[in-house]
This record gives C-alpha cells, structure tokens and sequence, in this order.
C-alpha cells in the first residue's frame, strides 16, 4: 500500500440529481405504498431488465467491481450478476421511500449502537463512516430510534434523560429535484440537521472541525472521491483504489473517533444498523500526519471490502473505484 496522497484527476458524472425526473418519483410514490415490500421485490427485476437493456452494462464502473469479485465468471453470468445488482439497488430505493411513508413495515435491528450513546453522553464529537452500502441514507432514523429508547430506559430507571438530540452535519450534494428534495426534507425527522457540500472541501473541513469541537455528530461517506477533493490510495479487492481523505484528515486534526457504520438489509423487510467500536487516528508528529492518514484509510479499505465480500450486491457505489491514478500516485 501506498503512504502518498492523491488527488481525483478527473470529476465524476454524479451531480446529486435523481434519475427519471419528478414525474417518475411521484408515480412511484404513489404506486410503491400498494405494491408493498413484496411487490417492490418483484418489481425491482423488471425494472433492472429494463435498465441493463437501455445501457446499465456500461454505465458506471460497476464491471470492475465484478472483475475483482469474480474474475473468472464467464460474460452470462456477469450478465446475471449486473441484473441482480441493479435490481438490489432499486429495491433499497422503494425500501427508502416506503420505510419513511410506512415504517412499521420493517424489522429494524441494531448492534453497537451503544458506543454512539456513549460518546454523546460524554458531549463528545465523533464520526460516523459508512459507505454507498445497503440503505445508508435511512441509517439516521434507525439511530433516532436507538436514542430514543436510551431516553426512554434511563427515565424508566428514574435517571435524567442525559441525551440531547446533537446538530448532525451530513456531508453530501443537494442537488435533487425539488418535488424530490422537499419530499426528503420533510421526512428527516426531530433531530437538527446542517448540510455540507463536499465539493466546497476547504470550506466544509473548518465548518466540520467547529461541529465536531461542539459535540456535534458528523456523518460521512468512505468510498466516493469528488472532483478535486483529497485523495488517498489503499488496497481493496486485490487492487489501488481512491478513498476520500477528508474522513481521516478531520479525524487527525481534530482528536474525534471515527465509528464505521452500515445498514444493511437482511431480508424482505429487515436491516441491521451494523455500528463498529470507535477508533482514533494519530500521529506522533507533523511529519508523521500523511502516513497516519494514509494508515487510517487502510484500515477503513479493510472493513469496507469486508462488508461488499460478505454483502456484495448491497454495494452501490457504481462509479469506477480502480483507476489508474491510484496506481501512480502523486503529490
């Protein structure tokens, strides 16, 4: 593995923008409700069939992907492979949509959930890492519900409720449809939420360094390197890959534990909130920092290839994770 930095040389296509326009998601927000959990699974072949005939087999870098897990799968079965992992992907859009209309539809389960709670009993800033695997972005409200419940247990056994709700910052692009951005809007739930644009890198990191010396919860994304943002490479899957800098950066800088976090979905209607113990990156000096970073981004690679090869099409991160710069990498 390489210790150096790298930077993006090129940006990707990805502007934040839901494919389809509004009028495909308010058909779907109609329809979605009444074809319930099961039909939402049927659906979701039909709909990949259709995608991978229009152009899914080249769109994206999601045969690279593939060619790791499976390098000796003859083009069929990739063919296969490529259906069930866009139809993986539908499922756990629909799945978003009907959990925020519908929530008692699901079984929801968490595992370290309490080391969050502990931090923020402690007024403690800290890092949630996770990646575009299983249903990330309604990880928020499963972890809503798991302080809920710490509130609730506490007054139960005559405590004080210890826990305010702290500001959640989210670092992503808001660059939906309206019909699409007010839908999501309204349904984040109580608690405070401040967006980031990781585009805007310099920006976002003093803004996410305040937040963090506040106590406040920070909420990042491991696998995705936008235009010229901070780059690092680490092996993943046999291969150089990019990961973002930022998470490890802010990490070092600002002395807040980083708490790898996953949703993954279990069945029909189930997900598990998966919340790792936390950990730190450091640096014995200033000249130590670039190889601490590079560290860190090592260990988050390991975890997350262990996550894709125990759940491999619950990743949808469908831009090209290996490219050559990760190969060469520069200063």
């Amino acid at each position: 593995m390489t210790s150096e930095s790298v930077r993006s040389q090129r940006s990707t296509a990805w502007t934040g923008r839901s494919r389809g326009g509004e009028l495909l998601f308010l058909v779907c927000a109609a329809l979605v409700p009444r074809a319930g959990i099961i039909g939402v699974w049927l659906g979701s072949f039909v709909i990949a069939a259709g995608f991978l005939v229009i152009g899914g087999r080249k769109q994206y870098g999601i045969l690279s992907y593939w060619w790791r897990l499976r390098p000796r799968c003859s083009r069929w079965t990739l063919l296969v492979t490529l259906w069930r992992h866009y139809a993986s992907f539908g499922r756990v859009l629909c799945d978003r949509l009907l959990f925020i209309l519908s929530p008692q539809r699901y079984r929801l389960e968490s595992t370290g959930i309490e080391h969050a709670i502990g931090l923020m009993r402690q007024r403690r800033g800290f890092i949630f890492l996770s990646a575009h695997h299983g249903n990330w972005e309604i990880a928020p409200l499963l972890i809503q519900r798991g302080i809920s419940e710490a509130q609730s247990q506490a007054a139960a056994r005559g405590e004080p409720a210890a826990i305010a709700p702290p500001v959640v910052h989210i670092v992503m692009i808001q660059g939906d449809l309206p019909a699409i951005q007010r839908f999501s809007d309204r349904h984040r739930g109580n608690w405070p939420v401040r967006f980031h644009d990781p585009r805007n890198a310099l920006g976002t990191a003093v803004e996410l360094a305040a937040a963090l010396g506040r106590g406040e919860i920070v909420c990042l994304l491991g696998d995705r390197v936008h235009a010229d943002q901070p780059a690092v490479a680490g092996r993943f899957l046999g291969r150089l890959a990019r990961f973002p800098a930022g998470p490890f950066q802010t990490a070092l800088l600002t002395g807040a534990p980083i708490l790898p976090a996953f949703m993954t979905k279990t069945g029909l209607g189930g997900y598990r909130l998966e919340v790792d113990p936390p950990w730190t990156v450091r640096a014995a000096s200033r000249a130590d920092r670039q190889a601490a970073v590079a560290a860190a981004a090592q260990r988050w690679a390991r975890r997350l290839e262990l996550q894709v090869r125990r759940y491999p099409f619950q990743w949808h991160n469908f831009f090209d994770f290996f490219t050559p710069s990760a190969e060469s990498p520069r200063r």
